[in-house]
Formats: structure tokens, sequence, C-alpha cells
């Protein structure tokens, strides 16, 4: 960019020097820089393959990236599977952690109860049932008492059976308990385990279409360096050739007819008659009529004003300017280039104008001159 500039420079001095003693050095110049303006083309052509294969890169990873997405939501799936699990399990936990308490405390009564009664009995040994025994009062009611001791017995038999089966019981939900929490133990680790690889998975994902998009950001930045370049190096060869372009010779008339209605020089002013210099030629055509460019040059306004009406300038090089004014209809734009004998306007009657016709004027170096000396 430095070595672009430094040339622009070079050629802006140049310009200030007369034209005839540097032809050749504006020649060299101009082939320095439309070599310059090819191998910008070339780094762009380079850079905007580069773009072009991360581009398919990048396609190919949001096509991993879908796969990776998928992942995602399995590993989110069982997460909160496992989570859900995990959940159940405390609840039912806490459930047995009741079971058991409840368990404990109805083993505390019944071993209570069995111990009050097995104290009773063996303090008063079978007495106590030899008492209930002769205290019958007939037959009925020995047999009434008899029945009524096997039923103390078979209900202390059945209590310690019962005991024995709720402290195997609570040893089973005591198992079960140690079980599950084992078991909660594994799924906070599994739950852990997935949720390291998710966010493995993401930090990929990430890192990845990262990389891409700085690699595709550089080469893009790269692009529009060379074109911001590209642009400077355009100017100056404009500028270079805007002074090459027209070599001398005449030019062709603005249109076919050659009817002059007011000459170049001092006149009245048609409108306020007074003194004045006219900077052109008028000529007499009718409005619609084709209005041409005289030789090769580039477009540096195409307007209006209350004066000239629809006006176009045109700027040949080497110091030359056209002017073609009071036209109905401009076909050509500021910064457009143009050949000789393009159409650029249709004639008209517009600004300070008593007539159709149009004012054709040249300005060589910033000065008016006769354009008769040099229409062929």
């Amino acid at each position: 960019m430095k070595r672009v500039i430094k040339n622009c420079l070079v050629i802006l001095l140049l310009f200030m020097v007369p034209t005839t003693i540097f032809a050749s050095s504006y020649k060299q110049q101009l082939d320095d820089l439309e070599q310059q303006q090819k191998n910008s083309q070339s780094s762009i052509k380079v850079n905007e393959q580069q773009i072009k294969e991360l581009d398919a890169d990048i396609k190919e990873l949001v096509g991993r990236i879908v796969q990776l997405d998928r992942q995602i939501d399995e590993f989110d799936i069982k997460i909160k599977d496992l989570e859900q699990q995990l959940s159940d399990k405390e609840k039912e936990i806490e459930v047995t952690k009741q079971d058991l308490a409840k368990a404990k405390e109805k083993e505390e009564k019944y071993f209570k109860q069995t111990s009050e009664r097995m104290k009773v009995m063996y303090e008063q040994g079978d007495s106590a049932y030899i008492d209930i025994v002769l205290e019958s009062k007939n037959l009925s009611d020995l047999l009434n008492r008899v029945e009524y001791i096997n039923a103390l017995l078979e209900y202390d038999t059945n209590m310690i059976k019962e005991l024995e089966a709720i402290r195997d019981d609570i040893a089973a939900t005591e198992v079960k308990l140690e079980e599950d929490k084992e078991k909660i133990v594994g799924l906070k680790a599994e739950c852990d385990l997935q949720k390291s690889a998710l966010e493995d998975v993401q930090a990929t994902k990430e890192k990845e279409m990262a990389a891409l998009e700085k690699d595709k950001r550089i080469n893009q930045a790269e692009i529009d360096a060379k074109k911001k370049e590209m642009d400077e190096i355009a100017k100056a060869i404009d500028n270079i050739k805007s002074k090459l372009v027209y070599a001398g010779g005449k030019m062709a008339w603005p249109t076919k007819s050659h009817r002059i209605t007011c000459p170049f020089g001092p006149r009245p002013h048609p409108i306020t008659k007074n003194p004045s210099y006219h900077t052109g030629i008028d000529i007499g055509i009718p409005s619609g009529t084709s209005v041409k460019a005289v030789s090769n040059g580039t477009v540096t306004f195409a307007g209006y004003s209350s004066v000239w009406g629809n006006y176009v300038l045109i700027d040949h090089g080497s110091g030359y300017v056209t002017i073609y004014a009071h036209n109905s209809k401009l076909l050509v734009k500021k910064g457009q280039k143009v050949k000789i004998g393009q159409t650029i306007a249709k004639s008209g009657n517009t600004g300070w104008s008593t007539g159709p016709h149009l004012h054709f004027g040249i300005r060589k170096n910033g000065e008016w001159i006769n354009p008769l000396n040099m229409l062929n």
C-alpha cells in the first residue's frame, strides 16, 4: 500500500511538469501500475479461492456440528434421565429410612412386651399355669382355662416369630439402603461424566468454528486491502490516461449539422443585450437531435444549471474539456467513459436559451478556445 501511495505521489509530481518532457515517463508509470494491478488481481483470486475453500470447510464443519448438536441433545437427555433417576432414588431412600425407623420402633415395642412377659413367666415358673388350672370350677371352666393357656403360649410364640421377622426386615432394609446409596454415588458419577463429555463436545465445536471464521476474516481483510490498493492504482492509471487520451489533432463534430447560429467571441448577450463574450459556438438544430462526444474521454459532470440547462462536461485529457449545453435529455452519468461519436444527449432549449440549439465549447487548460479551430 505504501508503494502504491508513493507511486501516486510521483505521478502527481509528474503532472506538475510539462507533459512533453515526461511523455515516456507517463508510459512507464502506466505500465508499472498496470502490472501492479494485475498482481493485485492475482492475489485477490488466490484469497478468494482460499475463502471458497474455507467456506467449504465451514460447510463441512456445519454438517459435523449438526451431528455434534445431536450428540449434545442425547447427552442432555441422558443427563436429565440420570438426574430424574437420582431424584427418584433419593426419594426412595427417604421412604426406606422412614420404613426402617417404623420397623425399629415396632421391634422395640415388641421386644419390650415380650421381655416383660418372659420375665413374669420366669419368676413364676410353671406354677402360674398350674394355679390357673386348679382354680377351675368345673370341667367346662377347666377346658376354657386350658384353651386360654394355649392361646397365651401361641401368642408368645407368634410374637417371637414376628419379632424375628421384623429384625430380618430391618436387616434387609438396611442392606437395600446401602445398595441404594451406592447406586446414587454411581448415578452422580455417570451424570458428571456425561456433563464433562457434553462440555468437551461444545468446546470442540466452538474452537473449530472460531478457527475457521478467523481464517476467513484474515483472507477477507487481505482481499479488502488488495481492492483498496487496486482502487488507488486505478485512480493513478485514470490520471495518467487522462493525460494521454487526447494526443492532439482534430475533433469530430458533436452534431450532423454544421449550421452555426452564433460564433465564438464577443457579442451582445441574446437575453440581456449587454456586451458579452460567447465561450463556444451555437449549432442550430431541432430539439431531440442526437448530441455526440467529439473525442474519447470521461464525463465529469452531467446535470442541470439555470444558465446551461441540462449540460455535460467531458474531460478528454491533456487539458482539454468540452461542454454540451441546453439539452432536453442527458444519456450519460458522471464518471462514465465515453467514446468518440457516442450519443451523450438529446438537444433542446433548457436554461438561458432563446430557441432549440446546442451550445458547444472547448476549454484548454482552463481557458475557452474557439471550437472551430479544433473541429474536423
